[in-house]
């Protein structure tokens, strides 16, 4: 888990600390949209040697929200998988039109 430092810029300027959440996948949706980024990876741990765990419906709607507002392509996938993904082979949670699968 990464950790985050929230902050807002007061009145005259300076940084101060917030307390607040942060979902690091929309943080890294929302930055990757902003940076006009071509794909959003959202690498998961495995479970077991070949099968990463199913992923959350949360995760899901983060990648789809990033292929719908114009990226090119959005996957959740063991990070073992990122560069296949990016290479174009076929994985099983890829979104987007740069997906060779996309799950139902």
């Amino acid at each position: 888990m990464h950790a985050a430092l929230p902050v807002v810029r007061t009145p005259v300027g300076a940084l101060r600390q917030v307390e607040a959440a942060v979902n690091a996948d929309r943080a890294a949706a929302r930055l990757a949209l902003d940076l006009d980024a071509d794909a959003l990876l959202l690498a998961s741990a495995t479970d077991g040697p070949d099968r990463p765990p199913d992923p959350s419906e949360a995760r899901i709607d983060v990648v789809r929200e990033f292929t719908d507002r114009g990226g090119w392509l959005g996957a959740i996938v063991p990070l073992t998988d990122a560069a296949a993904v990016l290479r174009g082979e076929p994985v099983a949670a890829v979104w987007g039109p740069g997906a060779g699968v996309r799950l139902a």
